[in-house]
Parts: C-alpha cells; structure tokens; sequence
C-alpha cells in the first residue's frame, strides 16, 4: 500500500512553507483532509512548475528572420502556436488546482459542508469565482 501524501512545501518559499505549516495545524482538518489538501497542494505546484518550464521553452524560441511564406517560418510559428496553447493549458489547469486547494477551505466553513468543484457540474468556474464566493462567507473573513 502506497503512503498517504503528505502535506509539505513543493515550491519551497517562505509564503508557501507558512500556508502549508497553517494548514498542518488547522484543528479543522482531519487525516483525509490532510491528505486532500496535499494533494490540492501537489497539483497546484505541479501545474504551476509545468507552465513555467513552457514558458521558458518559449523565451528561448527563435522566430526565422526568413520571409513568412518560408517552410521553415511556418514550423518555427507552429511550434511557437503549439507552445503558446500549451502554456495556457497548464496555466488554467494551475487556477483549477488552486480552487480545488481553496475548496477544501470552503468544505470546511461551510455549515453544510458543501464541497463547491470548480470541475465538476460547471466547468469553467474557476480560482477566481471560488474566491468570490469564500469572500462573500462571513466566516472565512473573520478568521484569519
């Protein structure tokens, strides 16, 4: 059987090492929870170290100084195009994984337990829409 997850800092910064080390704390979350929120966590930072390393794929891209019309112009804008859709794919899939992070805040809070997927029934509600709605609890603003 496979270890659980664990919770910790991918990324390694000083921000990122005080959320995780909140978040180990939290007397809210329980085991699963944890386990959840490392995973939230992981994808986050996967996502996110993806996005970059494509986006310092494409500032080493050279464009031909051919004339447009060339083969090899063609296949350097493709690749370029190729890069640039890529990016923005991993990019979105970094703002999914942090909404899912947040969600597990808002299980959390919410007296319900409403677990909001920004995957799930609508899919493209993502980190900015769940942000709106975590701000809008009385709860999640009172505690820090």
């Amino acid at each position: 059987m496979r270890e659980p997850l664990e919770l910790r800092a991918w990324r390694g910064t000083r921000s990122e090492t005080a959320f995780v080390e909140q978040l180990r704390v939290w007397p809210a979350l329980d085991d699963v929870g944890r386990q959840q929120a490392a995973f939230a966590h992981w994808s986050t930072c996967w996502f996110q170290r993806a996005a970059l390393d494509v986006y310092l794929e494409l500032l080493d891209e050279e464009i031909p100084r051919e004339a447009l019309g060339s083969e090899a112009a063609i296949a350097s804008f493709s690749a370029v195009e190729q890069k640039m859709w890529s990016f923005l794919q991993l990019a979105k899939g970094a703002l999914d994984a942090v909404a899912r992070e947040i969600n597990l805040v808002y299980w959390y809070v919410d007296a319900r337990h409403r677990l909001f997927d920004p995957t799930g029934r609508t899919r493209w509600v993502t980190f900015y829409t769940v942000r709106e709605r975590l701000l809008g609890l009385e709860e999640f603003r009172e505690d820090p």
